[in-house]
């Protein structure tokens, strides 16, 4: 993605496929949400949130792609999107579809993100991976969702894992 700090994963280079974890630059965003911010909803400008789309869809080379997110609330509830979802299918943590025109889109700054495809079938998930999901099975749940909407099996499944904070930085309680 041309212009911005992005991660691929090797490999998943299947007709159609679009994915990546991006970095925080590039954008138009102030501080302290400098500065390639997608939410309004932390406090930022929705002017500059919506530019920051723009940028990354330009980079990505996807400017009539539908970009579908959720409303996360660290949780494992699993939400199905194709065209009529608009641009946010709702709350939860994991967002599945099966339509070539829909692009997947989750924020973390803390959590993992984590994509899994399933490319004979033209499946993909984006999942926002907390530790409260985590533990409540946001995956194996996505994963469910998979195969039973949409006959994914399990077996022909590929996982990217992104990259999120570590033990260096954060402190969890058992």
């Amino acid at each position: 993605m041309a212009g911005l700090l992005s991660l691929t994963s090797p490999g998943w280079t299947w007709p159609g496929l679009v994915h990546g974890f991006l970095g925080r630059h590039g954008g138009v965003s102030d501080p302290p949400y400098s500065s390639l911010n997608f939410s309004a909803s932390n406090g930022d400008d929705p002017d500059y949130a919506k530019e920051n789309w723009r940028i990354f869809k330009h980079a990505a080379g996807v400017h009539g792609t539908t970009v579908v997110t959720m409303s996360q609330v660290h949780g494992d509830r699993v939400l199905v999107a194709d065209e009529s979802s608009g641009k946010n299918a709702g709350e939860g943590d994991a967002i599945v579809t099966a339509t070539p025109a829909v692009l997947l889109g989750i924020l973390t700054a803390d959590c993992v993100p984590v994509l899994i495809v399933e490319p004979e079938r033209r499946i993909a998930a984006a999942v926002h991976a907390g530790w409260k999901g985590t533990l409540s099975g946001v995956l194996p749940k996505t994963i469910g969702v998979m195969r039973e909407r949409f006959g994914a099996r399990p077996g022909d499944l590929y996982f990217a894992v992104g990259p999120s904070i570590g033990p260096c930085c954060y402190e969890g309680s058992s």
